[in-house]
């Protein structure tokens, strides 16, 4: 499998402004080390989850493609599936937007391709995922950024010990965590 970032999100869902109130920080001398460990928090939480929170997009390489040509999506929630390509030695084929099926309401997101399209094919699926702008990701996965955030900064000498705003940070993110099925991962 292969999943490969094209556009990150071009906004935080944490804006910096409250990571200060929050870590009660009034100068702008660490302005720059938190905006980082902003980034770093949600990098965290998209991994813990399985999901992308502001809009961001992505190029997924299924490992293979089921006989009946679904493919459950390794990232959630997709938006938009915007493009779909089958490689051969001979060249590149771009499906039709009309010729897959998309099941993008469930966990996980899911796309069904044309067997014919893509028989012997490696694939390349183009996908637009997250909630929307950082004003709609849900509250508690922006709060475990904003508990992340603060454990690393006030952490950050002591090196790798969780502290209790990480456990907090982990217990928001559960609802939200990708479940797996038996023989798909």
């Amino acid at each position: 499998m292969s999943l490969t970032l094209l556009t990150a999100p071009a906004e935080e869902p944490l804006s910096l402004a409250d990571a200060k109130a929050f870590l009660r920080i009034d100068t702008p001398d660490d302005d720059g080390l938190i905006a980082a460990l902003i980034t770093t928090a949600r990098i965290e939480v998209e991994a813990r989850t399985g999901r992308g929170l502001v809009t961001q997009a992505w190029r997924y390489a299924p490992p293979r493609i089921g006989r009946d040509g679904l493919v459950r999506l390794p990232i959630a929630p997709v938006r938009q599936v915007t493009a779909v390509r089958a490689m051969r030695p001979g060249g590149v084929t771009v499906l039709d937007a009309g010729s897959w099926l998309e099941d993008l309401s469930t966990t996980p997101p899911s796309i069904r391709l044309p067997i014919a399209a893509t028989l012997g094919a490696t694939v390349e699926i183009d996908l637009s995922v997250g909630y929307g702008a950082a004003a709609a990701v849900p509250a508690p996965l922006v709060h475990a950024i904003r508990l992340l955030t603060a454990t690393y900064y006030e952490r950050r000498a002591y090196g790798d010990e969780p502290g209790p705003s990480a456990e907090a940070a982990a217990g928001l993110l559960a609802p939200y965590a990708a479940r797996t099925l038996a023989g798909f991962a």
